[in-house]
């Protein structure tokens, strides 16, 4: 009996093709006969079986050789998720702003607006005025700075005997002058006494608080500034020319916190509540 004589695996083109090829496989059959040939031997037969060649072939995907499995899969796509700031606005309100520009003010003039009393003798000087509206879209604190620049010779020096000035609002907070209604050159800051810090010249009271209560887009006010230059009023004045400037300004109230000290309006709220 023979054997197998050849077998062959190639790879052919992405295909595993196995080849297996038997040679003629002889088969006799007859009786047992003796050594020396006296037993009968009826004639012998062969029969020959031809086995042709056995190809199998698949592809490798089927045999897991090397091959690209796919898995099911399904995609949703959610909608638009659209994110937006809200607004911190602070602007012009409805009413006339009046930016003054005051020339030739002797001892004595004042505005319209300032309150009578020692030193004033013409209330009749124009009455500084600006309105603001609050048109942001998110709930936020105000507040005012009031910043002091001087010419070559300086009409506001800080002292008594300069221009004294009183900074309000329509909803009766002073937030320069001596006392509620009263003018003068002093101011309140953070955890301070009343009207306790002199606003230097130059320099800037920063931060005074428009209000304990955070405003919305309905929110407008009206800030006035009154000024008196006194009797008596030093020579070292004589020419001098002072710019006052008021700055308003936003900020968000959530995520940011009101300090205690900050408990009324007009304070120089400088700490705790972040304002930028």
């Amino acid at each position: 009996m023979s054997g197998v004589d050849t077998t062959v695996i190639e790879v052919v083109a992405g295909l595993l093709t196995v080849v297996v090829t038997f040679a003629q496989l002889v088969v006799v059959f007859g009786r047992h006969s003796s050594h020396d040939g006296s037993g009968p031997l009826h004639g012998k037969r062969r029969i020959l079986v031809s086995l042709g060649a056995i190809t199998t072939a698949s592809a490798l995907a089927a045999t897991g050789v090397g091959g690209t499995f796919a898995r099911l899969s399904a995609t949703k796509v959610s909608g638009s998720n659209a994110f937006t700031t809200g607004t911190v606005v602070v602007g012009l309100g409805a009413g006339t702003s009046v930016q003054c520009n005051v020339t030739d003010l002797v001892p004595g003039d004042a505005s319209t607006g300032y309150p009578s009393g020692s030193g004033v003798a013409n209330q009749s000087a124009t009455q500084c005025r600006y309105f603001i509206k609050y048109s942001g879209t998110a709930l936020a604190y105000l507040a005012l700075d009031v910043a002091i620049t001087n010419g070559a010779t300086r009409l506001y020096d800080g002292s008594g005997t300069g221009l004294q000035l009183l900074v309000a609002d329509s909803a009766g907070t002073t937030y320069v002058g001596s006392a509620a209604g009263q003018g003068g050159i002093k101011y309140t800051t953070q955890g301070g006494s009343s009207f306790g810090t002199t606003l230097s010249s130059p320099g800037t009271a920063s931060d005074l608080l428009v209000s304990t209560s955070a405003q919305n887009s309905t929110f407008t006010d009206e800030f006035t500034v009154d000024y008196n230059l006194a009797v008596p009023s030093s020579n070292n004045n004589i020419g001098g020319s002072s710019t006052v400037t008021l700055t308003f300004h936003a900020v968000q109230r959530n995520n940011n916190t009101l300090s205690n000290q900050c408990s009324a309006a007009g304070i120089a709220c400088t700490s705790g509540l972040s304002w930028s």
